[in-house]
C-alpha cells in the first residue's frame, strides 16, 4: 500500500493552485485560488497555563475519520460476528455481506476541533519540555470549503491502514462553530525566544517525530524540514506536509 500514490489527487490540486496563482501574480483581484485559501489559527496551552497562537494558510482542509463515531454500529458488529463465524467455518464472507462503517461529516469536524496532545513541546516559560494541548479553528472561510478524508492511519509498529468507511455527508454544512476565538484578555502569552544563547541560532526540531519517519524510510533531512514546517505539532501532520512537497526541487 503506497501512501504517496494516495495523495495523489491532493497534490495535484494543491499543484494546480499554485500554478493558478503564479500566473496571477501582482493581479490578487483576478486570481481564482483565492476562493480556496483559508487561514488556521492553532493555539498551544502549555503546562505553565501560558499560551501561544500559530496561524497558517491552507487550500484545503484535512480531516482524521472517527470510526468510533459510526451511526452504525450496531450492523458493524453483526458483520464481525457472522465473518467470525464463517471464517470458523472455513468460509469466505461475500461482497454483498460487507457492512462499512458510515461517519456522519459532522462527527469529522468536531473531531478536527478536539485539543490535541503535544510532547515534548519547548516552553519558553519553563524552560524545558513539556506536554502541551494544541487545538485548532479557522480564522477566514473560504468561498469553497475543499475537503480531504484521512483514510489513511498508523498502526502498531507504524503500519499504515486505509479506513473503508463511508461519509455521511448532509446538503446543508454548517461550519460557524468553527471560527477560532483567537487570544482572550484572560490568557497570558508564552514569551518569545530559546532557552539560551547555544539555541538561539537555531530551529528546535522534535526528533522523536523525525526519527518516526525515518523509521518507514524517509529521509531524514527531509523529515527534519517537514518537522519544522509543521512546528513539530505531530507525526501525521509531518508525514502530510512531506508527501505533499516530495518533489519540491527545494526539499
Amino acid at each position: 500500500m503506497n501512501l504517496w500514490y494516495s495523495n495523489k489527487a491532493k497534490k495535484f490540486f494543491l499543484h494546480f493552485l499554485d500554478q493558478v496563482e503564479r500566473a496571477n501574480a501582482g493581479k490578487t483581484e483576478l486570481d481564482p485560488s483565492r476562493s480556496f485559501k483559508f487561514s488556521i489559527e492553532d493555539r498551544i496551552l502549555c503546562s505553565s497555563g501560558k499560551v501561544t497562537y500559530n496561524r497558517r494558510y491552507d487550500y484545503i482542509l484535512s480531516l482524521n475519520i472517527p470510526l468510533h463515531e459510526a451511526t452504525n454500529k450496531g450492523e458493524l458488529e453483526s458483520i464481525h460476528k457472522l465473518k467470525a463465524e464463517k471464517l470458523a467455518e472455513g468460509k469466505e464472507i461475500n461482497g454483498n455481506e460487507i457492512v462499512r462503517p458510515r461517519v456522519p461529516l459532522e462527527a469529522c469536524l468536531v473531531n478536527f476541533l478536539a485539543a490535541e496532545e503535544m510532547h515534548d513541546f519547548y516552553s519558553t516559560s519553563l524552560k524545558t519540555k513539556t506536554t502541551a494541548l494544541k487545538t485548532a479553528g479557522l480564522t477566514s472561510f473560504p468561498d469553497y470549503l475543499v475537503l480531504h478524508m484521512q483514510r489513511f492511519v498508523m498502526e502498531a509498529g507504524w503500519v499504515p491502514k486505509k479506513l473503508d468507511a463511508y461519509i455521511d455527508v448532509p446538503d446543508i454544512v454548517d461550519i460557524g462553530h468553527m471560527c477560532s476565538k483567537g487570544h482572550q484578555s484572560r490568557e497570558e502569552l508564552l514569551p518569545d525566544g530559546v532557552p539560551d544563547e547555544e539555541d538561539s541560532n537555531k530551529t528546535w526540531v522534535n526528533e522523536e517525530i523525525v526519527l518516526q519517519l525515518v523509521s518507514m524510510g524517509f529521509n531524514h533531512l527531509h523529515c527534519q524540514k517537514a518537522a519544522i514546517n509543521t512546528s513539530n505539532v505531530g507525526v501525521e501532520e509531518t508525514m502530510n506536509w512531506l508527501l505533499s512537497h516530495m518533489d519540491d526541487p527545494d526539499i
